[in-house]
């Protein structure tokens, strides 16, 4: 009996045989130019991996030395050239577009034009063009011995033109196939297996989407369909389960029907895994890896970080190594060579490493180490610094005066009971201004004919306008710094009056607008938490004179300490360093305090007597005691110095 659902065994016949045609056992697959630009084109992960080593490749930044004395030579022809080849393409899309032909059929072919006057004593390049792979074919001249290129014909794919090109007049970018070293190989070549695969189970996927699924076996029923009832069965399953928006839905069929299974379903197939293996096979091809492709899946940053730069170093720096080497034998004259930037970038972890380990065994000055960090260079700093040097003055500029251990307790104490002086000042001008703000919101309360409102909170406390009020604090905190900054002189015996630049002014300005605000910022949520429990709790006028009274209580217990101290050596330490630039001071170091109320931080502690550069931070990444840029974590109550 002849089988009602022979019509469907025609497409896994088909499929099979598809498979044996691009020769799934034999792995005999031919790559021509055309090949190769085609399978750029169709391929999604391989034109991701060849256009990411392309855009790398066009980034090249050429240079053109002098060969007498090695420096740069930004007057010369070659730099528009290389730059400017022709009349329709930048730089960039010339070098983009050589490398796309080098790596997808194995070489690039890009003619010289030069200006070819008999007036004219040097040959000059004028254009480069490059030539279409899919157009070249090379010119052999033979002789006894060996094989040269002669000439290339090119026939321009669009036009049908062809023409000779003397090999001379061209620099033939290759890369060489062993088998043949003459003519150039893809770098696809190695990888067509697993190319052929993807694109046959691509190719399967769609059809089985666009035909409603994959054959998995067929039904056998045990009376006989007629014509017009398999007319029937066929169109309903077109209009009902064909394509993929019926995709699952259930076939019903009457009469006594058993199920033989013939194949894999879609899930056997495993198509997202082969599309795993194919990236990184693509990986492998390219050398490009998976985050710069934008596969991030299982990447974190500092493996994405790592990677980036091997694909730098390991895959393009050769590549254009070799297109730079073989520039320089084809266009630059004798007088100059081309060179390029190397494009790995510069490990910045491992150069401060190198600085650190230089400093700490006196190996190198401070203009080397400022050299080392691209730093320009300061004046008297060509000494190398001996780690164990006493206090000593040269040229009048201050060398290190605090690495002395006696001099360092001096200078602490003095620290110390300035800071406390300063300190009580401020405390008592921001308990004024704290309680000047508390009679304030007490009088509106009292003022209001309807107290009972939910916006109360926000009526009664306008931060900016307690920001503004606060201004009087400003004058103080520059009187701090005037004197702080004066205080460092002194101790160091320079006669000389501190300036109180703009630099300085601008840091006060810009810690007494953060300082404000934060502080009122906290009063108006304290404030506000009071009020929303009043008003929930339905209480009187007087409990919520109370409750207000609570907030100060709370600012006179603990947060008018704490503001004062923080505050205060703050201020102190931005005069200071500013007060260590004006006496050109080179280096600083931590002066560790226990505080006034003996909080120690560990991490502070650690760092005593540590020496940084003046414009390097210390190794807690702090570039003084109470960095501006530092969490409360490290700066509240912190009362250690520089």
């Amino acid at each position: 009996m002849k089988n009602p659902f022979s019509f469907l065994t025609k497409s896994v016949d088909t499929r099979y045989s598809l498979y044996n045609s691009v020769g799934r056992h034999s792995g005999d697959y031919k790559l021509n130019p055309t090949d190769g630009l085609n399978w750029n084109e169709t391929s999604l992960y391989l034109n991701k991996g060849i256009a990411k080593r392309a855009e790398k490749i066009s980034e090249t930044e050429f240079l053109i030395k002098n060969i007498r004395d090695e420096k740069v030579n930004t007057s010369h022809w070659l730099n528009n050239l290389l730059s400017r080849p022709n009349n329709y393409q930048t730089g960039n899309i010339f070098w983009k577009l050589a490398s796309i032909y080098h790596d997808t059929t194995g070489f690039c072919v890009i003619e010289k034009i030069t200006n070819n006057s008999v007036f004219t004593e040097n040959v000059i390049v004028t254009e480069l063009h490059i030539l279409n792979s899919i157009g070249i074919v090379i010119n052999y001249e033979k002789n006894d011995q060996v094989s040269r290129i002669k000439s290339f014909t090119y026939t321009d794919p669009h036009s049908g033109m062809s023409r000779e090109v003397p090999f001379e007049n061209t620099i033939y970018w290759v890369n060489p196939n062993p088998k043949n070293p003459l003519e150039g190989i893809s770098i696809l070549r190695a990888g067509m297996q697993s190319l052929v695969a993807d694109k046959e189970t691509s190719n399967q996927q769609i059809s089985i989407l666009k035909n409603g699924g994959v054959v998995d076996g067929v039904f056998s029923f045990k009376n006989v369909l007629n014509a017009e009832q398999l007319s029937g069965l066929k169109k309903d399953y077109k209009a009902n389960h064909a394509n993929s928006d019926n995709a699952g839905t259930p076939l019903f069929l009457g009469g006594e029907a058993t199920y033989q299974r013939l194949g894999l379903n879609v899930n056997e197939l495993a198509y997202i895994e082969s599309k795993k293996l194919l990236t990184r096979d693509v990986i492998a091809i390219t050398g490009v890896p998976a985050s710069v492709m934008g596969i991030t899946e299982d990447q974190t940053y500092a493996n994405a970080d790592a990677s980036i730069r091997i694909f730098l170093r390991e895959t393009i720096k050769p590549i254009v190594a070799e297109l730079v080497n073989l520039l320089d034998w084809k266009l630059a004259p004798k007088d100059v060579t081309i060179d390029f930037v190397n494009p790995t970038p510069e490990d910045i972890d491992a150069k401060i490493l190198l600085v650190r380990a230089g400093h700490e065994v006196n190996a190198v000055t401070l203009n080397e180490k400022r050299e080392m960090l691209g730093l320009t260079p300061v004046t008297d700093g060509d000494d190398v610094i001996d780690q164990n040097a006493t206090p000593v003055v040269k040229q009048g500029i201050l060398v290190h005066p605090l690495r002395n251990k006696e001099f360092r307790q001096v200078y602490h104490a003095n620290h110390t009971k300035s800071l406390a002086s300063k300190q009580r000042l401020f405390k008592a001008e921001l308990k004024s201004y704290f309680d000047g703000q508390k009679k304030r919101i007490l009088a509106s309360v009292q003022a209001r004919k309807q107290v009972k409102v939910k916006t109360l909170a926000d009526e009664l406390f306008n931060v900016n306008l307690e920001v503004t009020l606060m201004t009087p604090l400003l004058a103080t905190m520059k009187e701090i710094a005037i004197e702080s900054g004066q205080e460092v002189m002194d101790i160091f015996k320079i006669d000389r009056t501190f300036n109180y630049s703009t630099s300085i002014d601008t840091a006060i300005d810009k810690r007494f607008k953060f300082f404000a605000t934060t502080v009122n910022d906290t009063t108006a949520k304290d404030l506000s938490k009071q009020v929303a429990e009043w008003y929930q709790n339905n209480e009187t006028t007087k409990e919520l004179v109370e409750r207000i009274g609570l907030v100060y209580d709370k600012v006179a217990d603990y947060r008018l300490e704490t503001i004062a101290n923080t505050e205060t050596s703050a201020i102190k330490q931005v005069a200071t360093m500013e007060s260590y630039q004006q006496m050109g001071l080179k280096t600083k170091i931590w002066v560790w305090s226990p505080g006034i109320k003996g909080g120690v931080r560990d991490a502070h502690q650690a760092i005593d007597g540590e020496e940084r550069p003046i414009d390097m931070a210390f190794s807690n990444g702090l570039m003084y005691p109470l960095d501006s840029s530092a969490s409360a974590g490290e700066t509240i109550n912190c009362e250690c110095s520089v």
